[in-house]
């Protein structure tokens, strides 16, 4: 369902650069007499001496919202065709927004520049952008509206305007995004991990237990000592190991205490610590440090490196697949392109050599792990035959100045198939 709607906006974009008429957006059941649509641009035609952007709406019988946003200072020219009603224009944006507006039509201004610090919204003109759910998230609390539909470009080009005359029906648009899967498409798992919540900023603190498919069992569930935000556990030397921002530990539940693990100077940094794993085959505890993998040996209470990651490989979840003897890794592309922040599984040999990177599909989505580096949300846990993601905690700030909005997830990755399902959502 998303394939179709990606190609038009490729489409799009090179029917623009070709000089050809722009196709539809795809047809849609209406959703009743008032809709929402989003146009968004990051500049416009940097030749133009007025920088000008042309919306034209053809919704005859319905009552518009639009949203608009660019990054760079844009006017807006706005017209209706006969029997279409433009009720409201909300400037969005980063710089400056202005619009030309039909008469009787209520413009808002929602843009950062020049508005004192006052709450505003900024659109990124790509779907797949980390930044654009927030924003979805944000324009239907603002409304209470959900969005009918997006149209994107980086560089508008005057003699193409934009012309918004469907709805599209394209999930992502959905303040709800994404959806639980169909219950006949989870698969049944059951497996101990840290169930992380946001305590305030960017604090979260950790407790252990017991999820299935359908989420925490939170009668399992025991506070973890100290600041600890991860943790394994050795079967056969009957212990857990923890990690904090900076430290990893091993940790008596019981007690709820936990000692510090330092190496031996010159073996191992373990700085900038990202995630951690048991590999129960080896006896070895390994540990992701900035984009290294360390071990240490509990039996000899060693530690050394195991494998340095490729540049720009960032991993913020590992985990030991007993099923394939196997080393998974989660991390995302990296964040500083407008692509940025898609999950990416890595498969890796016992000895950390990358076999395989696959972009992991919808259900995931571009930023659902947060920033890259350490931001104490991703968690990635072997679950039977499958890989379980989980992720909670505080989120990030978003692109509209407000506090990410705290989420809980569980997905469930088949290694052999690659397919995702999301199982629990909170």
């Amino acid at each position: 369902m998303l394939k179709p709607f990606c190609n038009a906006l490729l489409s799009l974009a090179l029917f623009a650069a070709q000089g050809a008429a722009l196709p539809r957006l795809p047809e849609a059941k209406p959703a009743g007499p008032t809709e929402l649509h989003v146009v968004a641009v990051n500049e416009v035609d940097r030749k133009a001496a007025n920088p000008t952007a042309s919306v034209k709406v053809d919704r005859p019988g319905v009552e518009v919202t639009l949203v608009l946003s660019g990054y760079n200072p844009v006017t807006w020219d706005v017209t209706a065709t006969p029997k279409t009603i433009i009720k409201k224009v909300i400037l969005a944006g980063y710089h400056g927004q202005a619009a030309n507006v039909p008469n009787g039509t209520e413009v808002v201004k929602y843009f950062h520049e020049g508005r004192d610090e006052k709450p505003y919204l900024y659109l990124h003109y790509k779907l797949d952008s980390p930044r654009f759910r927030p924003s979805v998230q944000a324009i239907h609390e603002l409304t209470g509206q959900e969005i009918r539909s997006f149209q994107g470009v980086y560089s508008f080009k005057p003699a193409f305007p934009f012309l918004v005359d469907a709805i599209q029906d394209e999930p992502r648009l959905s303040s709800v995004y994404p959806t639980l899967s169909r219950a006949a498409e989870i698969p049944k798992v059951k497996f101990q991990a840290v169930h992380l919540v946001a305590t305030g900023g960017h604090e979260t603190a950790g407790s252990l237990g017991d999820f299935t498919q359908d989420g925490p069992v939170r009668a399992t569930f025991k506070p973890l000592p100290g600041r600890l935000v991860r943790l394994v556990f050795d079967p056969k030397g009957k212990k857990h190991y923890g990690m904090t921002a900076h430290d990893i530990h091993e940790a008596d539940l019981e007690k709820r205490t936990s000692v510090k693990l330092t190496p031996t100077p010159g073996t191992v940094n373990i700085g900038s610590l990202r995630a951690m794993a048991f590999d129960t085959k080896r006896e070895r505890l390994l540990v992701v440090a900035n984009r290294t993998i360390c071990e240490y040996v509990p039996a000899t209470g060693k530690w050394g490196a195991v494998a340095e990651l490729p540049r720009l490989t960032e991993l913020t979840g590992l985990a030991y697949h007993p099923k394939d003897d196997m080393l998974y890794g989660l991390g995302q592309e990296f964040a500083g392109s407008d692509d940025g922040g898609r999950p990416v599984l890595y498969q890796m040999s016992a000895q950390g050599a990358i076999l395989k990177s696959t972009r992991m599909p919808a259900p995931m989505f571009p930023g659902v792990i947060g920033r890259i580096g350490f931001e104490n949300r991703a968690q990635l846990i072997s679950a039977g035959d499958h890989l379980a993601v989980l992720i909670g905690g505080a989120p990030s700030r978003d692109e509209n100045g407000r506090p990410g909005k705290a989420e809980s997830f569980l997905f469930l990755i088949d290694p052999a198939t690659e397919k995702v399902t999301l199982a629990w959502k909170q």
